[in-house]
């Protein structure tokens, strides 16, 4: 029989094996993307890969969710995303920190998204949270943005209490329908995503919005350095062949 000492450190060795390999297959991964991205770079805009992309897709999301886990993103990539959603007619995208950190530099990352993207934030009076981004010059179609934390989420639910507490309807008679319909009258009503983009190793979702979360497929993004738009052409091909779960 092995000895607990030669046990650990056989155990410690496999574990330095195991991250040493998923290190070099993720920087692979990395430098293969930024290769492709800069070949199509030369030759094709942002707006014509997501057109081609588009075409070839059965199907797009009309609400993608930005996970914000251990991995934080900086302003770039998020603004890349909502960019890259509005050239693909997506009609809402919500950014979810779990620490709350991103809530806090909300003004200065929608003044960066209006610098550097040319679109403008446009507040909803019910919620800071909520609101719409257009172009400056209003032409193209607005989309509704959410920034969400776990507070948010908690509170949802506890007005989701509330109501039905209100409401005096028997429990008995409570169904996903009637929840539904209790939710969408809230002013903190977030609808279903369809897709979530998280970029930790793991897939977790720190809290985010339990109820709205029946139908959502979960997509990974691994980028090396940089996130380009090959990762966002990539979640969407990724949707598009998926069977979705319908509560399966």
């Amino acid at each position: 029989m092995f000895s607990d000492d030669y046990r650990y450190y056989l155990w410690k060795t496999i574990h330095i094996f195991v991250y040493i390999v998923q290190q070099i297959i993720r920087s692979y991964n990395g430098i293969k993307t930024n290769i492709q991205y800069s070949f199509n770079k030369s030759t094709k805009s942002d707006k014509i890969q997501i057109d081609e992309c588009k075409q070839l897709c059965d199907k797009i999301p009309k609400h993608i969710v930005l996970i914000l886990g251990e991995r934080q993103l900086d302003f770039s990539s998020i603004s890349n995303f909502i960019f890259w959603a509005s050239l693909a007619d997506i009609k809402c995208i919500s950014i979810y920190d779990y620490t709350g950190a991103f809530l806090a530099k909300r003004q200065r990352f929608l003044k960066y998204l209006e610098t550097e993207k040319n679109l403008f934030y446009d507040p909803s009076t019910k919620n800071i949270g909520h609101g719409s981004v257009v172009y400056k010059n209003g032409v193209q179609h607005s989309m509704s943005l959410n920034i969400l934390d776990p507070r948010q989420s908690k509170f949802q639910m506890s007005e989701l209490c509330k109501g039905i507490a209100r409401s005096g309807e028997p429990t008995h008679q409570l169904n996903v329908n009637s929840i539904d319909r209790i939710m969408s009258e809230s002013e903190q009503y977030v609808s279903d995503p369809e897709l979530g983009l998280y970029f930790d190793d793991v897939c977790c979702t720190y809290g985010l919005l339990p109820w709205q979360l029946r139908l959502t497929e979960f997509f990974h993004v691994q980028f090396y350095s940089t996130i380009n738009v090959t990762h966002f052409l990539d979640a969407l091909c990724s949707y598009s062949k998926c069977e979705q779960r319908f509560g399966k």
